[in-house]
């Protein structure tokens, strides 16, 4: 159960890490091609790795910052659920095992807490850089 637990993580983190990094994508022209400014028509052009580049959207540390953190909390998130669904499906396979339930129950419980940690800190970090003129 541990590895597929593993295999969730790094699958979930892989997911995230694509839409963080495709995120400055399409923008203004959703088309992925260059606008040509006298005909105002979208030119498909040709793509290259030196043409990529996925912060492009982003002008100041404070901003990248609020976007690490932001994809951050979806990978959280996302484990927080796999928690869930993995505590209260032990749950309801307990059998009548008081020490599963308990088990299955402190999960639950040390999930939200886990949650309401992150969230409270998030909250905290959004704060401080809407303070900072971010």
């Amino acid at each position: 159960m541990k590895k597929i637990l593993i295999i969730l993580f790094f699958a979930i983190l892989i997911i995230q890490t694509n839409n963080v990094a495709l995120a400055g994508e399409g923008g203004a022209n959703p088309g992925g091609g260059v606008t040509n400014s006298n005909t105002s028509q979208n030119v498909k052009s040709s793509f290259s790795a030196k043409d990529f580049n996925p912060l492009k959207t982003i002008d100041s540390l404070p901003a990248y910052a609020n976007k690490l953190i932001t994809s951050l909390l979806g990978v959280i998130g996302s484990i927080a659920l796999i928690m869930f669904t993995y505590s209260g499906f032990r749950w309801m396979t307990a059998a009548g095992n008081s020490k599963a339930v308990e088990e299955s129950r402190a999960t639950m419980l040390w999930a939200a807490l886990g949650l309401v940690l992150i969230f409270s800190s998030y909250a905290l970090v959004k704060f401080v850089i809407g303070a900072a003129g971010g």
